[in-house]
């Protein structure tokens, strides 16, 4: 994590696991309101001004500006 005033907030995150955010499913559609998971990447890219994925979707990067 690193945080500047001009350039606001940067987060990364990695993890080992195997993760294709694209084709992880909206949770605002049809039976997906339903399911008990699957709803951070979603909260992630609504609340973050910038997201990527990197080294094969095992890291995240997150930048929130001021």
């Amino acid at each position: 994590m690193a945080c500047d005033e001009s350039r606001g907030m940067l987060i990364v995150v990695r993890d080992p696991g195997r993760v294709r955010p694209p084709a992880i499913p909206s949770p605002t559609v049809g039976q997906n309101v339903f399911r008990a998971h699957g709803r951070g990447i979603y909260l992630i890219n609504q609340l973050m001004d910038e997201v990527s994925f990197e080294e094969g979707g095992t890291e995240i990067r997150m930048l929130k500006r001021r």
